[in-house]
């Protein structure tokens, strides 16, 4: 797994949901009780679970657009980001290696199919050694039939398809459980398969009540399309540049691979060994930090000059200088620190065997709370270059709003509230 998807399944897992994973796995299987006392057909049974699942991940996607707008919009690397999709969610990681991918190349198509096998499922495991356990799989016939993480599956299917619906691709992913280990199997396996517009729609076509046999009414979901935006929003415009697996191709290189490539730049442009050239930061370690968050924030406005552009506005210069301070003081609350320790273990394995050995220990002794606090610091100086006075700005924004109310820029009647 890559950088950038191993910070955002760190992130991810948090913003999971609150409840134990026991809570979960029982609520889950008491659902699937419940489905199959109505059915009273294990068959119909699985296909409703599914359902719902599809209608329910939908439901909570639809409530969180903008932050599927930097997801992949390819349809192989939406798959390719499955054990994120996993912790969305399941809200719970996989064990490292637990996930393998097996590609399937289909002749005339433009994408594969695609297996993927997982060693264990935690809504799977040890089913049918409780007396509640009652859901019976040996009367399920059809080969064809999915096994307990088949409301699961609706979810994952359901994520990966909003995500490609909101980068507006014209291609789908079908998503079935191939293997159960509630059913005996030796581990939990899903195939993938992409299909375009046509194929899709010929595929949803089916309705789901023809599927069922038992005669319990269920209300189809039909997929909308997607409502073209006649203007694109700043979100719109960064995710070109900067959705997840653009982010992922600058950084999902091997350590010692980016090592090379920056001795050979020093090498090259600087003409001086990579240890000299940082020899010149040893004891100004935490100004070499500064300059990193710099520099990005300028590497960012490269991009159209969208930063710059935006400042120029003193009204939006103010919003942006409060969401930064607002952003430094809270992003230790967001980001776990083991997180944060973690790629300051990363910095110190970079600068080692590029660096002297006196910066690299010297790195050492700094928190990964530090790192993010001189990485903010250099970033600031990048923005009031670039047109924020953080000077003018309050301790937070009620206070900017009073100032401008008794300046009267701000009318001073009461609101609705009052």
């Amino acid at each position: 797994m890559g950088a950038v998807q191993w910070l955002l399944k760190k992130i991810t897992k948090v913003f999971g949901r609150n409840t134990t994973s026991l809570f979960y796995v029982l609520l889950y299987r008491e659902i699937l009780k419940e489905i199959n006392d109505i059915t009273k057909d294990e068959e119909d049974s699985i296909i409703v679970l599914r359902e719902i699942g599809k209608k329910a991940a939908t439901e909570s996607c639809e409530r969180h657009t903008t932050v599927f707008k930097w997801m992949p919009g390819s349809p192989k690397k939406v798959i390719e980001y499955f054990e994120l999709l996993w912790v969305v969610v399941f809200g719970k990681e996989l064990e490292e290696g637990a996930l393998t991918y097996e590609e399937l190349p289909k002749e005339g198509s433009k994408y594969s199919d695609y297996i993927v096998k997982i060693k264990s499922c935690p809504l799977c495991a040890g089913y049918g050694a409780d007396n509640e356990d009652t859901f019976e799989f040996q009367k399920v016939s059809n080969k064809d039939s999915e096994g307990l993480a088949c409301g699961l599956t609706g979810m994952l299917e359901s994520v990966a398809n909003f995500i490609l619906k909101v980068k507006r691709s014209d291609y789908r992913i079908h998503i079935a459980e191939q293997k159960c280990l509630a059913k005996g199997e030796e581990h939990l396996q899903f195939i993938c398969k992409i299909y375009d517009s046509l194929e899709w729609k010929d595929l949803s076509s089916v309705r789901i009540q023809d599927k069922i046999k038992s005669g319990v009414k269920f209300e189809e979901s039909i997929e909308e399309d997607v409502v073209q935006e006649t203007k694109l929003d700043i979100i719109d415009k960064l995710q070109e540049v900067l959705s997840l697996d653009k982010i992922e191709e600058l950084l999902d290189e091997p350590l010692e691979g980016i090592k090379s490539k920056v001795a050979e730049i020093i090498e090259d442009k600087l003409n001086m060994e990579p240890e000299h050239f940082f020899d010149y930061f040893r004891n100004y370690e935490d100004d070499l930090l500064r300059i990193i968050g710099y520099l990005a924030v300028h590497l960012l406005n490269e991009y159209g000059g969208l930063i710059e552009k935006t400042l120029k506005n003193s009204t939006f210069a103010k919003i942006a200088g409060y969401l930064f301070k607002q952003l430094r003081e809270f992003v230790l609350l967001f980001i776990p620190i083991d997180v944060i320790n973690d790629y300051h273990q990363l910095l110190i394995s970079f600068l080692d065997g590029l660096a002297p050995a006196e910066m690299v220990e010297n790195v050492r002794q700094f928190s990964g709370k530090d790192d993010i606090n001189y990485l903010f610091e250099g970033a600031q100086m990048a923005l009031e270059n670039l047109g924020i006075d953080f000077t003018e700005l309050k301790d937070n924004v009620w206070e900017e709003i009073r100032k401008e109310r008794e300046d009267g820029l701000i009318p001073s009647d009461q609101s609705m509230m009052e």
